[in-house]
């Protein structure tokens, strides 16, 4: 019997050291030392960037696994290890004691679950760390263990469900012809599909839940707020692009045949990219705002994903630029939901510092979102030249936003007391600075010299200035003290919305009053686990009818 080769020793061991780790934690000789472990478990999976461009079996695991690093994954793995390892630093540094096992066990577990979305090439593999991933996420999002959070947690498992039986029901068409499909490079044969056309909706609806597209966004605003900073740093930054991972993996991109598909969800991804702005900019909050900040980023992202899903001819390039796309908003979104505990610091400094990743995601001269904006538009369809004034407007809504961020975060009273330095957050701040340049060069579809040129730097200009001159402009003429506000998961909770503003028109017929809290039992019945499952099994029978 050969013994296991390095690589292979490598695949299956690397990712099972969070897990070891995971129950030390409830091993009491072994509790402190894996707690002071936990949060530099990302950092084992750097060795695994060393596989890239291979592909390691595993016919033993599960189905039969494959593992590797290729050049649509190594960047996000990239991203992951840096989000994941900084969050966890910055979590020791501002949890509490007592509730450092719980977090950690449910970090180690999300991480685990996150890291396999990456390395995974075969379908029964990614599933189950797909699901590892959204399921112990949950012990993240209900942390605090208040009724809010609770009710935040019910709402995610709702909508989590809704995608799994989306995602599963389109991985048994597949494994129904397939089998336990080869992922990579080259899409696992959906095209050649008898449904090819239904598989493709179910892997777009299904993977669009964990995107945050509207209207299947109601659950990200209201989950990751509740949630401790540094888990939302890793919710916002890192988790949803597991969503464009299984896009990348399943949807067959590339081939033709698919411009319906595509064209919807380049529509679906630049209304949520405007939708999610202006629900932003009704929020109270930092963090409910920046969750909405992260479905409009994801809305841009799903733009150029379903471009290349409509235009198979620049497929390439646009994937190629969608994932520097993913790890610059990765890093500066991560970095803007750790601010939130940094804000504190006395340090005027600091304080400044925080602009650096608002300005990186309104796509900023000379930031990592120029560079992505710049490289998306310069391999933007040419049939879709009309749409290059709705990516520019992007900046424009997403310059609002920041500032309506910065507006909220100015009010953090300094705390005088505070005296160490907030590294983990600096170094996140470093890596947005350099991490997308430094990938960009590895980028044949890239030309780091773009963003610099006249006519693109103008491009980037022109934004920041008209939400500078739109933000004054509200600032001088908008009535005082009146602002309209929408709750943190605005569709689920607008019928009990009360506005700020006062109705300048009177009903044309008086409304009969209402007998019973029907919107409160209808919430509570839509945010039931036994009603979800039901709903979900009884999506698995419908769609197996259809047949």
């Amino acid at each position: 019997m050969s013994l296991p080769s390095l690589s292979t020793l490598m695949a299956f061991c690397l990712p099972c050291l969070p897990l070891l780790l995971a129950m030390g934690l409830y091993i009491p000789r072994l509790r402190q030392t894996a707690l002071t472990l936990a949060p530099w478990a990302p950092l084992t999976a750097l060795p695994l960037l060393g596989l890239q461009g291979m592909v390691v079996d595993l016919p033993w695991l599960l189905l039969g696994a494959r593992v590797g690093i290729d050049g649509l994954s190594a960047p996000l793995l990239i991203l992951a290890i840096t989000a994941w390892t900084l969050a966890g630093w910055h979590a020791c540094r501002h949890m509490e004691a007592e509730g450092r096992q719980r977090f950690f066990l449910f970090w180690l577990l999300s991480w685990t679950g996150n890291l396999c979305v990456f390395i995974t090439l075969d379908t029964a593999s990614f599933y189950a760390a797909y699901a590892m991933m959204t399921f112990s996420a949950y012990g993240l999002v209900v942390f605090y263990r208040r009724p809010e959070d609770y009710r935040a947690g019910r709402i995610y498992l709702m909508m989590a469900l809704l995608g799994e039986g989306l995602i599963i029901s389109g991985l048994l068409l597949l494994g129904n012809e397939l089998g336990n499909a080869a992922l990579g490079m080259a899409q696992p044969g959906v095209e050649g599909l008898e449904e090819a056309s239904l598989a493709v909706w179910l892997f777009m609806a299904g993977f669009a839940v964990k995107m945050g597209l509207v209207p299947l966004h109601i659950w990200l605003p209201l989950a990751h707020p509740r949630a401790p900073v540094a888990a939302s740093a890793v919710l916002s930054g890192v988790i949803l692009v597991a969503g464009l991972m299984g896009w990348l993996r399943f949807l067959p991109i590339g081939e033709t045949g698919f411009q319906l598909p595509g064209q919807t969800l380049l529509g679906l991804g630049l209304a949520t990219a405007f939708i999610a702005v202006i629900l932003g900019l009704c929020q109270e909050k930092a963090k409910p705002l920046l969750a909405y900040s992260s479905i409009s980023q994801m809305g841009l992202i799903s733009a150029g994903v379903g471009a290349a899903l409509a235009f198979p001819e620049q497929a390439g390039p646009l994937l190629a630029i969608v994932v520097l796309f993913a790890l610059h908003h990765g890093l500066a979104k991560a970095a803007l939901f750790m601010s939130v505990d940094v804000l504190d610091q006395p340090r005027s400094w600091i304080h400044a510092l925080r602009w650096l990743p608002a300005l990186a995601l309104a796509g900023a001269p000379l930031t990592s979102g120029a560079l992505a904006k710049v490289s998306l538009k310069g391999h933007w369809p040419e049939a879709l030249s009309t749409l290059e004034t709705g990516l520019l407007l992007s900046s424009v809504a997403t310059t609002l936003l920041m500032l309506r961020y910065g507006l909220i975060t100015a009010s953090n009273n300094p705390n005088r007391e505070q005296t160490r330095l907030p590294w983990p957050w600096l170094l996140l701040l470093l890596a947005g600075l350099s991490l997308p340049w430094l990938t960009a060069t590895q980028i044949a579809e890239v030309q780091l010299a773009l963003p610099f040129q006249h006519p693109y730097l103008l491009d980037t200009v022109t934004p920041i200035a008209a939400g500078l001159i739109i933000a004054a402009m509200a600032r001088r003429w908008w009535p005082t003290g009146v602002h309209p506000r929408v709750p943190p998961g605005d569709l689920i909770v607008l019928f009990r919305w009360k506005p700020s503003i006062p109705v300048l028109i009177p009903p044309v017929w008086p409304r009969k009053p209402r007998t019973g809290n029907w919107s409160a039992y209808l919430e509570t019945r839509l945010t039931d686990l036994g009603t979800a499952l039901l709903l979900w099994l009884g999506l698995l029978v419908l769609i197996f009818l259809l047949r």
